[in-house]
């Protein structure tokens, strides 16, 4: 039996289960086109669950080759400009300005020693509601620091409370052996 080259190499470039003794590694083709579940989970630093997650919900459509699931590159970038909870590098490097000149509702809440609850009433609240700027970033609000300085300015109910000082925690206690060498069980 003979074989084309240059049907075998396209057949090559286009699957990734088997590879050549020596030669490039299978799939350039492929991975021009489409992108594994790992590679996705890399490209927006998340877990393989969780790429999985969006394809069982049907946020991301997927192709089969040699028994595995492709996600189309054409189709990923579909899926991630319309949705603004997961970010590339890129787009978590330009969030890193932002994030610097705001500050998120957990991190507000410690400053103020209350649970988070009591700062979304704070934050619904009439009295207080104008005070605020508030930004999205990745789908989750965060207040601007100036704003949250104007508005602690503005009140006395809440101040920012001292950061207790770290206590270095004890080593845990070493497991020993009974001196007797016999060992119970109830």
């Amino acid at each position: 039996m003979r074989i084309v080259i240059s049907s075998f190499e396209k057949w090559y470039t286009n699957q990734v289960k088997y590879h050549k003794v020596n030669g490039s590694p299978p799939g350039e083709e492929l991975c021009k086109r489409s992108y594994s579940v790992p590679d996705a989970a890399e490209i927006l630093k998340v877990k393989p669950e969780t790429i999985y997650t969006l394809i069982r919900q049907g946020k991301l459509k997927t192709e089969t080759t040699d028994f595995c699931m492709r996600i189309p590159k054409e189709e990923f970038e579909r899926w991630y400009r319309s949705q603004s909870r997961y970010r590339t590098a890129a787009d978590r490097e330009r969030d890193r300005e932002i994030e610097a000149q705001t500050i998120s509702i957990p991190e507000m809440a410690k400053l103020l020693g209350i649970p988070r609850k009591n700062v979304y009433g704070i934050l619904d609240c009439k009295k207080y509601r104008d005070c605020f700027v508030i930004e999205r970033v990745a789908d989750r609000p965060r207040i601007t620091k100036a704003s949250f300085e104007a508005w602690l300015l503005s009140q006395s109910t809440y101040q920012v409370q001292p950061q207790a000082e770290d206590v270095p925690e004890e080593p845990p206690l070493k497991l020993q052996s009974p001196k007797s060498g016999k060992y119970y069980s109830f």
